[in-house]
């Protein structure tokens, strides 16, 4: 996946002015860490119109303990917000009868290859 290769961000990452952001990946030990910078202004981070600037930096937490996954989200956005928005955890369930779920919204061309799901936003 595009920004699974490197573990820091470049210092141009946060210009890159895209839909779903340039994300490096860490572990911290058994959870993924992605942190997302360079995000465009012109999407939302929820339903219901919770908009941000182009210096918003969203941390995504994923811990798969057997069939669950625990998915943690805090988005900080000096801009827009007086403190980080953390998401209350949510627990995905695993299934043995995989799906694929369309995305939906808007991305560029440029970012098709990098469109996975629709959890991102």
């Amino acid at each position: 996946m595009i920004g699974f290769d490197k573990t820091e961000h470049a210092p141009d990452d946060i210009y890159a002015y895209r839909y779903y952001g340039v994300p490096v990946a860490s572990w911290d030990g058994d959870t993924l860490v992605l942190e997302s910078v360079g995000f465009t202004d012109e999407t939302w981070f929820g339903r219901g119109g919770f908009f941000h600037s182009d210096q918003m930096r969203l941390i995504e937490r994923f811990t798969r303990t057997g069939n669950e996954l625990l998915y943690e989200v805090t988005v900080d956005d000096p801009e827009v917000l007086v403190e980080p928005w953390v998401m209350h955890p949510r627990i995905l369930q695993i299934t043995n009868n995989p799906t694929i779920i369309a995305e939906r919204g808007s991305c560029t061309e440029t970012e098709l290859d990098q469109v996975a799901t629709q959890i991102r936003h």
